[in-house]
């Protein structure tokens, strides 16, 4: 085979192999594509949000860079235990953590203020996903729809494909709140559990199992069907705190029927009243028999006389054989 025959067919073998890698690309070339494609940023967060806002008549909320910094850590934090949760690292609540940053949140701080929080988590979850997801409920469509609050922060934190997303929108002091008060007040929103997770009916069997749903965690899931959350983390065998939505965990196990001893009940023997009444003699269940004919004693006398009549015949017998035994040989 000469030189360029032999370059012929390389030139064909690496166009196959290309147009193989085209047609066949690696999975993991596949989920980085599907994992890019679902990433989302804190400004398409804020871009989903706003433009729910101007779609109901709202103007876009402004964006604030110290709302910015504590969106984003708190992501980060809820992304470090695998948790979503509205309370920081030392229990602090979203008011706190802006007014810890230097934002003058206006309004009744007893209340929590003008001030809102929405959180969620999920694997490969888009901005618009997490958007659509808040608009289901009261609560977080009344974050994002809010007349009264101003300021937007966003934060997004992304731990392999799960992503946790937070916004933190709010009204500071100088943004009049004197003349909004009467319009729209809204409070910081602390999910209340109890409520917002619907427990799960016991099987035949006794057992419950919990699917989680948007916003759980273990903390939320243990408080709700009190019990601990190292409970709920042994008995579910996990290894870290990461929950999602759809996976279903026990609760609690079937019941182990346990032997039951027999209850004893006395037997109750009526007590009756004596009363005068002919008694019944039984029947004799004796078989009779004709009785024996008893032979009374010989006595001794009488025993004499016998032996006197046996001698008596035998020697006559004894002469009547003589006397005819001799006549028989005289003849």
């Amino acid at each position: 085979m000469n030189r360029s025959s032999l370059k012929g067919l390389l030139v064909i073998a690496v166009f196959s192999t290309m147009l193989f890698l085209a047609r066949n690309k690696p999975v993991f070339y596949l989920q980085t594509l599907q994992t890019a494609n679902k990433s989302s940023t804190s400004m398409d967060l804020i871009n989903a949000v706003n433009s729910l806002r101007i779609s109901n008549g709202l103007p876009a909320y402004q964006i604030n860079q110290t709302l910015m910094y504590i969106a984003q850590n708190h992501s980060e934090y809820q992304a470090s235990i695998g948790a979503t949760t509205h309370y920081g690292p030392d229990g602090s609540r979203p008011f706190q953590r802006a007014l810890s940053a230097g934002y003058l949140v206006a309004g009744d701080l007893s209340l929590g203020g003008y001030f809102s929080e929405n959180i969620i988590a999920g694997r490969n979850i888009s901005a618009s996903d997490a958007v659509n997801s808040w608009k289901l409920d009261a609560p977080h469509l009344n974050t994002m729809l809010s007349s009264t609050l101003q300021d937007i922060g966003a934060g997004v934190s992304v731990v392999g494909d799960t992503l946790y997303y937070t916004i933190d929108v709010g009204l500071s002091t100088s943004g009049n709140p004197e003349t909004t008060q009467q319009v729209d007040i809204v409070k910081t929103y602390i999910p209340n559990v109890v409520k917002k997770i619907l427990t799960s009916t016991p099987g035949a069997d006794g057992s419950i199992y919990h699917i989680v749903d948007y916003g759980d965690t273990i903390w939320s899931i243990s408080q709700v069907y009190k019990i601990s959350e190292e409970e709920f983390i042994k008995m579910n065998s996990l290894t870290d705190n990461f929950i999602f939505v759809g996976d279903k965990f026990l609760i609690r196990p079937p019941f182990t029927p346990s032997p039951t001893t027999p209850t004893i009940t006395p037997t109750i023997i009526a007590t009756q009243t004596p009363s005068l009444s002919p008694t019944i003699r039984p029947k004799s269940t004796i078989t009779e028999y004709p009785p024996t004919k008893i032979v009374e004693p010989i006595s001794s006398n009488q025993n004499n006389v016998i032996l006197f009549v046996i001698i008596s015949l035998t020697l006559l017998s004894s002469g009547l054989f003589t006397f005819f035994g001799k006549n028989i040989n005289n003849k």
